[in-house]
C-alpha cells in the first residue's frame, strides 16, 4: 500500500489538496486490511469509489491536452500548479502512468475475483490522482496487459526490500570500554560480513521481468564527536597489540583534547555507512544509494605526569 507520497507531489499539489490525498489513502488502507474481502470503501467514506476499468487506457502513447502517458517516447506531463510539469512515467510508490494526472500500481492487500462483468483474467490496481485541484485514490479492476508492468527500478527497490543493510559494526582502539589518550592514534573499522560491507545480492520478479541486485559499501563516515569527520573508502583495519602506538594505514583519528567536558565524559562517535545498489534487468541498469548509521561512544582522557 502507498505509505507516503513522492517528493514530486509536492509540485501538483497544494497544501490542502495533498491532506485530502493522505485522508484517502489511509482509508482505502484500512480497507485493503479486510480478510478475504475485495478492496471496499466504507460507508463514511464519500470520497472512495470501486470501478472497473477501460483496458485501452494504461501506459499509452499520451493523454490529451498537457499530460502525456507512460508509454510514449516523450517525458510524463501532468498538470502542476503553475503549468505543466514533467512527472516519473514509473513512481516506486503510485506505479505506472496512465495520463491525466493519474498513476495505476498493483493492489497489495487481500482480494477476491473481479466485479461482475469484468474482463478476465486480470488484478485490482490502486489508481492514484494528484492535479493542483485535489488528490483521488480508488481502486481499479484491470484486465492482464491492459497496464505498464513495474518498472525494472521498482522491481530493484522490491529486491532491497528483501535483504538487510546494516550500519557498522563498530570496532575501535581504545575500545570504547576503556579509556584512550590525547595525543595518541585511534583506530576505526567495522566487522566485516554481508550486512555490515558487502557484497549482497539478491532478485526480484514480476510478470517475466526480472531484476537482480548486488549491494556493496562505499565508504563509512566517521563523525567523532569533536567536531571531526573522517571518510574512509574500505572498512578499516583491525588493530592488533603488534601494531603499538602506530597509527591506522587505512582509517584513523587523534584526538587533541580530552572528553572529560562532554556529555557523560565522552565523545559521542557516529557512523554513516553509504551503500551502492547496483541492478540490471529487462535491458536496463542503474545504481540506487542508500545510507545506514551506527553509534557509540569512546572516553580520551590524558596521560599524567609525575614531576619528581
Amino acid at each position: 500500500m502507498l505509505t507516503r507520497l513522492p517528493r514530486f507531489a509536492a509540485n501538483l499539489l497544494t497544501t490542502a489538496a495533498l491532506t485530502v490525498l493522505v485522508a484517502v489513502t489511509l482509508s482505502i488502507a484500512a480497507a485493503g486490511r479486510a480478510a478475504a474481502d475485495p478492496p471496499y470503501c466504507p460507508a463514511t467514506d464519500p470520497d472512495c469509489t470501486i470501478q472497473d476499468h477501460d483496458p485501452g487506457h494504461p501506459g499509452g502513447g499520451g493523454g490529451g491536452g498537457n499530460t502525456g502517458g507512460g508509454g510514449g517516447g516523450g517525458p510524463c506531463m501532468a498538470d502542476g500548479q503553475y503549468g505543466p510539469v514533467e512527472v516519473p512515467c514509473n513512481d516506486p510508490l503510485l506505479g505506472s502512468y496512465e495520463g491525466g494526472n493519474c498513476w495505476l500500481a498493483p493492489f497489495i492487500g487481500p482480494t477476491t475475483g473481479p466485479p461482475a462483468g469484468a474482463p478476465v483474467p486480470g488484478a485490482w490496481y490502486q489508481r492514484s490522482c494528484i492535479s493542483p485541484y485535489g488528490g483521488m485514490q480508488t481502486m481499479v479492476w484491470v484486465a492482464d496487459g491492459a497496464v505498464a508492468q513495474v518498472s525494472p527500478e521498482q522491481l530493484a527497490r522490491r529486491a532491497m526490500a528483501s535483504i538487510r543493510l546494516l550500519g557498522a559494526d563498530i570496532q575501535m582502539a581504545p575500545d570504547p570500554a576503556g579509556t584512550g589518550l590525547v595525543g595518541l592514534p585511534v583506530w576505526m573499522w567495522t566487522n566485516v560480513n554481508a550486512n555490515t560491507w558487502g557484497p549482497i545480492s539478491a532478485s526480484a520478479s514480476d510478470a517475466g521481468l526480472s531484476v537482480s541486485i548486488t549491494a556493496r559499501a562505499a565508504s563509512i563516515e566517521w563523525s567523532m564527536g569533536d567536531g571531526s569527520t573522517v571518510t574512509c573508502d574500505n572498512p578499516g583495519t583491525p588493530y592488533e597489540a603488534r601494531f603499538g602506538k602506530s597509527q591506522s594505514p587505512t582509517c584513523g583519528h587523534v584526538y587533541t583534547a580530552p572528553s572529560r567536558n562532554r556529555p557523560g565524559g565522552v565523545y559521542a562517535v557516529q557512523t554513516t555507512t553509504t551503500w551502492r545498489v547496483a541492478w540490471a534487468g529487462g535491458g536496463a541498469s542503474g545504481v540506487i544509494t542508500t545510507q545506514r548509521q551506527s553509534q557509540t561512544t569512546v572516553r580520551i582522557g590524558e596521560l599524567q605526569v609525575v614531576n619528581q
